[in-house]
């Protein structure tokens, strides 16, 4: 499973692609009752079609009960790797990491870039319809007597009446979809805030672009 993420640039601004290049922040913060640095570090790599894609390596503080040189701890620093993609004419913003790390990510480079992202919440409705298949929904405020969310999954279940029900007394927050991506099937999840995550094995970072750029917004 690949958790993804996007980010679209706020407001009128015009991207500048030239600012797309190698950067470290530090960052200050208590662990574990000592003061340590956190490093992050943005790696430019190399360009795919219209997006340029660059490695982010970073320091991340982990909840972890543990005892170190004889010291009880209830938090490590980690150094992860993530990969991201750039588009160079509209800043998009691709994140091949988990929700908490996109949004740290994203937040080092509005600041870096001088610019504001927003995470693009994508169409629901419109995915499905476009769709080869869709396997689960999920709905919240679903007003049906005392039930007040529900899930169903299966094979097509948008053709069902028990769609339709809890469609028409609450809201869709979850689809989990089939997508026909560059003559493959691609099966991933889909949040009405915008986090995704691909099912599918997907050996090629242009399979990802074209999946993000199939996804109505």
């Amino acid at each position: 499973m690949q958790s993804v993420s996007v980010y679209g640039v706020d407001g009128s601004l015009t991207f500048d692609n030239t600012k797309i290049a190698d950067f470290t922040k530090i960052e200050e913060k208590v662990v574990s009752d000592h003061n340590e640095e956190l490093s992050f570090q943005l790696f430019k790599n190399e360009v795919i079609g219209t997006y340029t894609r660059c490695r982010i390596v970073m320091d991340e503080v982990i909840p972890l009960r543990a005892r170190v040189f004889g010291q009880d701890t209830t938090e490590v620093i980690v150094n992860v790797e993530y990969d991201i993609l750039i588009a160079n004419d509209t800043g998009k913003l691709i994140i091949l990491a988990n929700k908490k790390s996109c949004d740290k990510i994203s937040d080092y480079i509005s600041e870096e870039f001088g610019i504001n992202y927003q995470k693009i919440a994508y169409n629901l409705p419109r995915i499905i319809e476009d769709s080869t298949d869709v396997k689960k929904a999920q709905f919240r405020k679903v007003r049906i007597e005392t039930i007040h969310g529900s899930r169903i999954t299966g094979t097509r279940v948008t053709d069902t009446n028990v769609f339709k029900d809890f469609d028409d007394a609450g809201e869709l927050s979850n689809i989990a979809v089939v997508y026909a991506v560059d003559g493959e099937e691609v099966s991933f999840s889909i949040s009405d805030i915008g986090s995704i995550v691909i099912f599918s094995t997907i050996n090629e970072i242009q399979n990802i672009i074209s999946l993000i750029s199939l996804l109505p917004e």
